[in-house]
């Protein structure tokens, strides 16, 4: 019960409240170990025009393939949680910045590469994902919430400049 408590019944990765549960608790333990933490937000491209022209079962196949892919390509000690629709986030405790940007780089090639259902069982679509990703401690972020926000305008960042790429916040 306590694991369905914490997960999204969709994509079985943990949810938003569990997110920002651990995200808390992550921050706190890099301030007091010296450690270096980075959160990527990703966010599927054009989703709402895939859902429309396939379908919301489609859609939710998508969502539980980018899920699938987020596993295979981060570490196990990441933390994968759904932050919303066709959003999510991923702790990367005890990673520097340049370590955080080749993961996420990583997550982006294989997303693009996956061919994911169309109208018909032969048809394939080619999705991708932007991605906003910060490292703490930085100047810009200091806290739970400060690493959010960046990382979430960094996202906003990779959507205005094109999509299918991942931007960062600089670090001092």
């Amino acid at each position: 019960m306590e694991q369905l408590a914490v997960t999204d019944g969709l994509t079985m990765v943990y949810n938003h409240r569990y997110f920002q549960e651990r995200l808390e608790k992550e921050v706190r333990r890099a301030e007091r170990h010296n450690l270096s933490l980075s959160l990527m937000m990703l966010d599927v491209d054009f989703f709402k025009r895939y859902n429309d022209t396939y379908g919301h079962p489609k859609g939710d196949i998508v969502l539980k393939k980018i899920t699938d892919i987020l596993r295979e390509t981060v570490r196990d000690i990441d933390i994968i949680a759904r932050y919303g629709g066709e959003e999510f986030v991923i702790i990367l405790p005890e990673t520097v910045h340049r370590d955080s940007l080749h993961i996420a780089e990583r997550v982006r090639k294989r997303v693009e590469s996956f061919k994911f259902p169309g109208e018909n069982e032969e048809d394939e679509v080619h999705l991708s994902v932007s991605i906003g990703l910060t490292t703490y401690p930085s100047f810009k972020a200091k806290n739970r919430a400060d690493i959010i926000d960046q990382a979430d305008k960094a996202l906003y960042r990779a959507k205005e400049n094109g999509r299918n790429q991942v931007c960062a916040v600089e670090i001092k």
